[in-house]
């Protein structure tokens, strides 16, 4: 990695660092209380997240909501509806725009986001595997106004996740020739078409059905992330993954409808602001784990990580590159700056 853009890291993450460091923990820390609830009438928001309350993904949005209470002295309260319960991951965005929530968790497997601009920090080959620099490139694309199908929300911070790999249950795969009928599975989209670039046969299996489909040999391996594997169990379902990431880090954004940030006071949207920096800062000193503490992981579960040689991932490389051409073409035509996205990205791959 070069000087630059190891300056230019180090820059973004000591910002937020030192917001975090030098702001007051409340707006009563440097002589003004907090307003209380007798001052204004009291904001209620919704929350909607997918997973169990003690999953990672949910349990930095839920210090967010009692932070942002003590902070504005009861004036915004925000109700946490986790596991799905106020409806399914695919709807949070129309769930956003009908007022269903106010905020949600958003991600590119999201009918809204597919073929989007946003997906293309999970293409092949694209984005750096390691998630702090790929947040650098989100963060860039995201401030130049490129990821044009976030235009209409507030990303508020994001929740990055590592790359995917290919999962196999019994056979090791060192050659595209091994890939010859396995089955692999992926959600949608492009980790479901890959596997079919290098010689497998792909299925579309949900996220909830992927341990059962693996257990009964439905499918003899999986593209997913090293910490789905681990939260999910499926390292009892699965025994080799070589080591070579298919796809860029992905993940959620936390967020809101634009209309909806902007229907708030601007003084809540000072303490938000601030508080939305921290909330970034948290998830990574809380959650980031780099790709080798990843592998170390999977290794004590007793899952055979293994390297394939370096003319190996040429192959794989070559093999699915039709799939990322077609998408540029697909978004030139359409008069999308494509070229500039990937541009954005690829300064942080070097």
């Amino acid at each position: 990695m070069n000087r630059k853009l190891v300056f230019l890291i180090g820059a973004l993450l000591l910002g937020v660092f030192l917001l975090n460091a030098c702001s007051p923990a409340s707006s009563g820390e440097q002589g003004t209380p907090p307003p209380t609830v007798a001052d204004a009438d009291v904001i209620t928001m919704k929350y909607a997240g997918y997973l169990a309350p003690d999953h990672l993904q949910e349990t930095i949005p839920a210090w967010y909501a009692k932070e942002l209470e003590e902070r504005t002295g009861g004036r915004v309260k925000i109700e946490l509806f986790h596991g799905s319960s106020l409806g399914a991951l695919e709807d949070f965005p129309e769930m956003l725009k009908g007022k269903v929530a106010d905020i949600s968790l958003i991600t590119v497997v999201q009918p809204e986001f597919r073929d989007g601009m946003w997906e293309v920090e999970q293409w092949p080959f694209t984005s750096n595997e390691d998630m702090i620099i790929s947040w650098a490139a989100f963060n860039v694309a995201l401030q130049n106004g490129l990821l044009l199908d976030l235009d209409s929300y507030k990303v508020m911070w994001t929740q990055k996740t590592p790359p995917k790999y290919i999962f196999l249950a019994d056979k090791k795969v060192t050659s595209m020739e091994d890939f010859r009928g396995l089955k692999i599975s992926g959600v949608s989209g492009i980790w479901v078409d890959m596997p079919e670039l290098l010689g497998a046969t792909s299925v579309a299996v949900p996220g909830p059905d992927a341990y059962m489909a693996l257990e009964r040999r439905v499918v003899d391996g999986r593209v997913s992330m090293p910490d789905y594997i681990l939260s999910q169990q499926l390292q009892e379902v699965v025994n080799y993954v070589p080591w070579f990431p298919i796809t860029g880090c992905g993940g959620f954004a936390v967020a809101m409808t634009r209309e909806r940030w902007d229907s708030l006071p601007g003084d809540i949207q000072l303490i938000m602001e601030q508080l939305n920096k921290e909330a970034q800062f948290e998830w990574f000193s809380r959650y980031y784990i780099s790709t080798q503490e990843y592998r170390a992981l999977l290794e004590e579960t007793g899952i055979e990580v293994y390297d394939i040689s370096e003319e190996e991932k040429e192959r794989w490389k070559k093999a699915i590159q039709p799939l990322v051409d077609g998408q540029v073409a697909k978004y030139e035509a359409e008069g999308l700056p494509i070229k500039e996205v990937l541009e954005a990205y690829s300064i942080f791959n070097k």
